[in-house]
């Protein structure tokens, strides 16, 4: 599929801020939604109180707070994915347990958790 004009303005734009600073805005911008976004935010805690009952309400914070930060990431690393290639994966991906994926392909079940693996594993 090919991208619309908007989009791929879009991608030039962003990939003309230096990658540092544009995940540093990213993760300003994210955590201007947690702080203000209430319902979504009271949302995060409340499922990650379920999912940890054992943990305080600083350490939900702080896991809420941490996935913000994640997906702020995430974002800022979005606009470099149709540059990754197979040959440039490894500046983007640390792997680990090599036997697990070795295993998992003799078995034919593979499963690409992260965005820019799925984007080049995929291709």
């Amino acid at each position: 599929m090919e991208p619309t004009r908007t989009t791929a303005f879009i991608f030039f734009a962003f990939r003309l801020i230096p990658l540092g600073l544009r995940r540093a805005i990213f993760k300003a911008v994210f955590r201007l939604f947690y702080h203000a976004s209430v319902r979504q935010r009271v949302i995060a805690l409340h499922n990650l109180r379920n999912a940890f009952p054992g943990k305080s309400l600083e350490e939900i914070e702080e896991i809420a707070k941490g996935v913000y930060r994640h997906l702020a990431l995430v974002m800022a690393d979005l606009f470099e994915m149709p540059w990754i290639t197979r040959e440039t994966l490894h500046e983007w991906a640390d792997a680990e347990g090599l036997e697990h994926v070795e295993r998992a392909l003799a078995g034919g079940r593979v499963s690409f958790p992260s965005w820019p693996t799925s984007a080049t594993g995929n291709s």
